[in-house]
């Protein structure tokens, strides 16, 4: 008899659910919801993660407690390895142009300043120039004119 009382249908689970019209606004309902969580997870604020800084490069960043001729003298070691590389042929002339550049930064003098213009067709054109040569030259004399 109970099974008589439930209704057509009712032990079966492939049976259509019965119009209801409260199923169409818990549908949108929880659409709007869905909606609204996931507008929320990608617009919240991040916060960015601590990045521990990085420790000086001592070629590029000199120590502020050495000395005019300490950097000079760090500067031309930088500048004849440089010139070493360059004669072995193990270095591409783009970056002969940056670690001359480097050399002449960690000098920090006002010839050195200078003569950096000189590094700037080697670090920026499409096609550097070749021969290192002259850009050697005029950072070695700017490293040795305040000697």
């Amino acid at each position: 008899m109970p099974a008589a009382d439930a209704g057509p249908g009712a032990g079966d689970l492939r049976a259509p659910v019965p119009f209801w019209p409260g199923w169409t606004v818990l549908g949108v309902v929880l659409l709007l919801l869905a909606v609204v969580v996931l507008a929320w997870a990608v617009r919240r604020p991040r916060r960015p993660r601590p990045v521990a800084p990085a420790p000086p490069d001592p070629v590029t960043e000199p120590s502020p407690a050495l000395t005019a001729a300490e950097r000079r003298a760090a500067a031309l070691r930088a500048l004849a390895e440089v010139e070493r590389e360059v004669r072995a042929g193990t270095l591409p002339a783009r970056e002969t142009g940056h670690r001359t550049a480097a050399a002449l930064r960690l000098a920090a003098t006002p010839a050195a300043t200078a003569a950096l213009a000189e590094c700037l067709p080697w670090q920026f054109r499409p096609r550097p120039p070749q021969d290192p040569a002259p850009l050697l030259r005029a950072a070695r004399a700017a490293l040795e004119a305040e000697a």
